[in-house]
């Protein structure tokens, strides 16, 4: 079922609903670390959940409300219930990597590294010239214990786009479990 095929007065509802939990979710989720956030922005955070799940309700199709769901959820650190979400969405909207990217940055977080590198390696299909994508594909290489294709992927990264810092901390990481300074992680948080 498509969103045309509802009701007009329930496309209201869901975009009026749709609407105010992405502007609360746009203001205050992507703000800064996941799952490191004050008082105020959680209670606006939260505020979103019964609203995408509204949307949800009225179009069981909504992947982009799951996605909603899932970035709330990932804001106030409940990563199981926010790769959940992510999971939900990509088996709708199969061709979107920030669908996917979430996801994998969730099973980082929760030390499935399986899923996390099947989910980043599907990132990186979809959007091939995104260095961040690339850079979780390392990481999630280096949750597989698999460091020297890490090294490899996270230093091809860098050499594309010499400018981005997040790739070359990832590259710092991975030397440094390489050269026996860390052991490998069971998990990485953002």
């Amino acid at each position: 079922m498509d969103i045309d095929d509802i009701s007009p007065e329930l496309q209201d509802e869901y975009n009026s609903k749709y609407k105010r939990a992405f502007d609360l979710l746009s203001e205050y989720a992507f703000i800064g670390s996941r799952g490191r956030i004050g008082n105020r922005e959680r209670k606006h955070i939260e505020q979103t959940i019964p609203l995408f799940t509204r949307c949800i309700e009225i179009w069981r199709g909504s992947w982009s409300a799951m996605w909603g769901l899932g970035k709330a959820h990932q804001a106030l650190g409940h990563h199981r219930t926010a790769l959940g979400w992510f999971e939900r969405a990509f088996k709708i909207e199969e061709g979107n990597s920030d669908v996917f990217r979430e996801a994998s940055l969730e099973a980082l977080s929760l030390g499935e590294a399986k899923k996390a590198l099947s989910y980043a390696k599907k990132a990186c299909d979809l959007d091939p010239d995104n260095s961040g994508l690339h850079a979780n594909l390392a990481l999630a290489l280096l949750l597989n214990k698999q460091g020297e294709e890490a090294l490899k992927k996270i230093q091809e990264t860098c050499e594309r786009d010499s400018k981005d810092t997040v790739s070359k901390n990832v590259m710092a990481l991975i030397s440094d479990v390489l050269d026996g300074k860390r052991p490998y992680p069971e998990k990485i948080e953002g």
